[in-house]
């Protein structure tokens, strides 16, 4: 068993740890999302002069569907944004009814996808321009002996990925103009 010290031997020091222990329940980079859907919430009740308390009511929830929409924003962060609402007001201590219970709620999240769609990102395709920025990289590194051997073994694999017809997401990590 997995310990990070010695069993706490008052309630006060039991409960700091559980504490801590719930603070490192959600990943970094979702806690940042919450953190910017909260700022996104709040901003919201600013921009109408309404308060953003918990519990949130469904009409308030409905808005801020609306609001992020009109927007521009994609369902997906719509989404992740309603999902940060939801964990404040549980972490609060107060309930949440699911998506689907909360009818006025789930028919505005539906409305706004079939409205504005449900936008999916298209890995983009290695281009004859790609392939050859790659080549004129690989030419460069291969001049140096140390670096030959595996820069051979990566042109190796960018023409596989090229007559196959792979995107350029399967062979690279990152954005279509992160190639170094």
């Amino acid at each position: 068993v997995l310990c990070d010290g010695p069993v706490p031997v008052d309630w006060a020091e039991l409960q700091k740890r559980a504490a801590f222990y719930r603070s490192a329940g959600r990943a970094s980079n979702t806690t940042g999302a919450y953190s910017t859907g909260m700022r996104q919430f709040i901003a919201f009740g600013d921009a109408y002069e309404k308060e953003t308390t918990l519990p949130v009511s469904d009409v308030m929830l409905c808005g801020f569907i609306t609001w992020l929409a009109a927007r521009g924003l994609k369902i997906s962060t719509i989404k992740v944004y309603l999902f940060a609402v939801r964990a404040a007001q549980l972490d609060a201590g107060l309930p949440f009814e699911p998506w689907r219970k909360r009818h006025s709620v789930f028919m505005t999240l539906q409305g706004a996808r079939r409205i504005h769609g449900d936008y999916t990102s298209r890995k983009g395709a290695i281009t004859i321009g790609m392939l050859w920025r790659m080549a004129t990289h690989a030419r460069v590194a291969q001049r140096d002996p140390k670096r030959a051997i595996l820069m051979g073994a990566v042109w190796a694999a960018i023409l596989v990925g090229f007559f196959g017809m792979l995107r350029k997401d399967n062979l690279t990590k990152g954005k279509k103009d992160a190639f170094n």
